[in-house]
């Protein structure tokens, strides 16, 4: 298996889903580490551990690797996705116990950034790769967790293939910039929120587009669950049942594949006399996913966003259990441009 820093189709393994869902943290794991900085990936760890703070680079907390700049050039030689021999390699230790109310919950390991790639390791087994410089990663711990203290390793590695990509005019560092922490919700929990939000022509007419989608949710949802939204200042709420499971009508019947051939072949503009057709059948092969649900509202008397006046409000989304209780939360701010 070609390794993780060596191989340009692989962002991610087992990391979680990108989102833009705010999530606090429930357990900090900011602060002094173990830490030894190795000449190269592969090499062993050894006994020889120092004390490092986190967040920060290594490269600015008196280690052998030194902060270095670049413009125009790489800061090493040779053709991607190849990268020195000699590659600063920081592992980072300490144990943690997680909260007795998390019983039961989605247990999520939070790391903010890490320069360039980072192996993540539970207790001894592996969880997951990330590669990002400069956005986060997350894992799902719940499948390596045991009772009492739990030993977390993250080893990051400092050049990459994800270097090249990377390269700007810029400084180089090594380490975990960002900070790190545990969070916990429900099984099913809010996955995802994107907002959507313009001006109508007279500009003082707000429009909100909000898609929700719920994670953990498997094939099917059970019914009644509720997506709320509330924006502060304002009276507008609104709320939607997601998706439920809906099985795709197939393509390949006979008297439905000249209709979708010809989308395939000339596309929405294409579609002449099929348009019709297709309209009514597009929503049968593409149905909206299990635990999905778009809201759409025009808000009045909104105060645009400008660069002069960078006006923001705060949009708060629930997700509601058939029973009513509140499975899940987060809050957006949002401008209206």
């Amino acid at each position: 298996m070609t390794a993780p820093w060596l191989d340009p189709e692989l962002v991610a393994r087992g990391r979680e889903p990108m989102h833009a869902v705010a999530r606090a943290p429930g357990l900090s794991l900011d602060g002094t580490w173990r830490f030894q900085l190795l000449d190269r990936p592969d090499a062993a760890v050894g006994d020889a551990w120092r004390a490092i703070e986190v967040p920060g680079c290594w490269t600015m907390q008196g280690t052998a690797d030194k902060p270095g700049y670049t413009n125009v050039v790489m800061p090493f030689a040779g053709e991607p996705p190849h990268v020195p021999e000699h590659n600063p390699t920081g592992v980072y230790e300490r144990e943690f116990e997680l909260p007795s109310a998390w019983s039961g919950k989605r247990v999520i390991l939070h790391i903010g950034a890490a320069e360039s790639v980072v192996l993540v390791q539970l207790n001894g087994q592996h969880v997951g790769v990330g590669k990002d410089s400069h956005l986060a990663s997350e894992f799902d711990l719940r499948p390596y967790l045991q009772n009492g203290s739990n030993s977390l390793r993250l080893t990051v590695v400092k050049w990459s293939d994800a270097s090249f990509v990377e390269d700007q005019d810029q400084w180089w560092h090594g380490g975990l910039t960002r900070s790190v922490f545990l969070y916990a919700t429900e099984p099913i929990h809010l996955g995802d929120v994107a907002v959507t939000a313009g001006l109508a022509a007279d500009g003082t007419t707000g429009t909100l587009e909000l898609d929700v989608h719920m994670g953990g949710v498997e094939r099917a949802l059970e019914e009644g669950w509720l997506v709320e939204a509330r924006l502060a200042e304002t009276n507008l709420a609104l709320s939607g049942r997601p998706a439920a499971w809906i099985r795709p009508v197939g393509a390949q019947e006979p008297h439905r594949r000249p209709i979708v051939r010809r989308h395939e072949l000339y596309g929405d503009e294409g579609m002449g006399e099929l348009a019709d057709a297709w309209a009514e059948l597009r929503p049968l092969l593409q149905p909206a996913r299990a635990g999905s649900v778009r809201l759409t509202a025009e808000v009045p008397m909104i105060e645009p966003w400008s660069a002069e006046v960078p006006r923001l409000y705060e949009l708060e989304v629930l997700l509601r259990r058939p029973d009513g209780s509140v499975a899940d939360r987060t809050t957006i701010r949002t401008g209206f441009r």
